[in-house]
Formats: structure tokens, sequence, C-alpha cells
């Protein structure tokens, strides 16, 4: 696995882990602690060394979890010096969505971290991608593809993040 896969694989992952994990608070003094040290870590051992452009798209973008999820990307992927961010939202058109894949390929990112709002709609611009040579990383909006479409398709545990 070269660099780019491992960076946007890497980048998936921690959006996941961080969306889906945390203990259940005991008081209001845990859930403070809690929500202050939430998936802060300095760990960087992901980056590598090699420079890289990462696409970060997001198919809506307006609702709180959306803002969120996208800071986490945007944390995780700023502990590495040798990655560059180009951040997409698009903003609930589907057409918005496609084409602003096919502008980030264009552009020469190295790497897409993407929720697919838009499902099977995207998977042919995500395909596109991919063979564009792309590391596709779609995560909480499954595309319904397979390998050759994409690195891996990334969700969280839904009976982990409800425990």
């Amino acid at each position: 696995m070269n660099r780019s896969c491992t960076m946007a694989a890497s980048v998936a992952v921690a959006i996941a882990a961080m969306l889906g994990t945390g203990p259940s608070p005991a008081s209001a003094d845990d859930t403070a602690k809690v929500i202050a040290e939430a998936a802060k870590t300095s760990d960087s051992s992901f980056c590598g060394n090699k420079k890289i452009t990462l696409g970060v798209h997001d198919g809506f973008g307006v609702n709180g979890w959306s803002r969120a999820s996208m800071a986490a990307v945007r944390s995780e992927a700023a502990k590495c010096a040798n990655v560059k961010q180009v951040i997409r939202i698009g903003q609930g058109d589907l057409q918005r969505s496609i084409s602003d894949v096919n502008g980030l390929v264009s552009e020469g990112v190295d790497a897409l971290a993407i929720i697919p709002d838009w499902g099977k709609s995207q998977l042919p611009s995500l395909r596109a991608a991919t063979d564009a040579g792309v590391k596709v990383v779609p995560w909480a909006a499954d595309p319904a593809g397979g390998d050759k479409d994409y690195v891996a398709y990334l969700d969280w545990d839904e009976h982990y993040a409800g425990a």
C-alpha cells in the first residue's frame, strides 16, 4: 500500500473511530472531560513523508454532524506537514458533488476522503477518480461499489456508537 493510500485510509479510519468511540460518562464532570479530550491525539504515524494533496468532500455539509465530521477530518490531516488539503462541499446538489469530484481529480489530488451522500449516483465519479489514480475512501454514505471502485468503504459501528 503506497503512502497516498495509507493517508486516505488513515484519515477515514480516524474519522470513523472518532465518531463512534468514547466511554459513557458517569457525571457532568466526566462528560466535560470526555468532550474536552475527545479524539485528541498527537499521533501522526499515518502521515508518511511523501507530499500529497488530499481532497475532502461532503455532499451536503450543512448540518452539525457534517460540520463536526469535516472538522475531524481536517484536524487529522493537519497533523501532517506533507499534506495539502483541498475542501469541497456539495451543498446538497448531486450534480455539484459529481462536478466537485471531477474537479478534484483534474486539480491533481492524490487521495479523496468523501461522504458520497448520493450513494450509487456518485459511484461513476468515484470509479473515474480511482481509474485516474486517486486513492478514494468513501465513508458514512455507502456508494454501493467495490474494490475496483475505491480503496475501502468505511462506516461507524452503530452498535458500538449506541453503547
